[in-house]
């Protein structure tokens, strides 16, 4: 199992060259990116991957990671053909014997498919809150776990109660 989780990393691999700013991809980032192994890729490139609001953020990452922070981000993406994905990345830094650091190393992984389940669930959890809230001010709602647990309440929950009058 751990041999497993090791060799899945590795092929999730990357590398950023410091000193001749030259990036080296697995063929799996490769596959991700849609683009052909045979394409040398450079940094430069590299971020022009990322949707435009998050290139910036990227660019932040691999600088702070160049300075010796460590990171991992999920971010919106786009392939070589257009398609729209979420991708993991994480960098840390390696150093030379002198202490310098010389190499960005990180992992790189398409996670569209977890990301897309949990915004469809903040989304349906939005849209149960508005159902609930909406409903009677009269009308307490409680959803619970299948042991008990309280998950959610309406607004009516912290209201006094209402009294009744014939």
């Amino acid at each position: 199992m751990i041999l497993t989780i090791q060799n899945q990393h590795a092929n999730l691999e990357r590398d950023l060259d410091l000193t001749i700013q030259e990036v080296k991809w697995t063929s799996q980032i490769y596959k991700i990116h849609e683009v052909p192994e045979s394409t040398p890729e450079r940094l430069v490139d590299a971020t022009q991957f990322y949707a435009p609001h998050e290139r910036e953020r990227i660019a932040g990452l691999v600088k702070q990671c160049s300075e010796g922070q460590i990171y991992r981000e999920v971010l919106e993406f786009y392939d070589r053909l257009g398609n729209h994905k979420w991708v993991e990345t994480t960098g840390f830094p390696l150093r030379n014997a002198d202490g310098q650091i010389y190499k960005l190393r990180g992992t790189f992984q398409d996670v569209t498919r977890s990301k897309i389940r949990e915004l469809e669930a903040k989304n349906l959890s939005l849209e149960l809150q508005q159902v609930m809230d909406s409903i009677s001010e009269t009308a307490l709602v409680v959803i619970t776990t299948p042991s008990g647990f309280i998950q959610s309440v309406n607004a009516n929950f912290d209201r006094p109660p209402v009294e009744w009058s014939s």
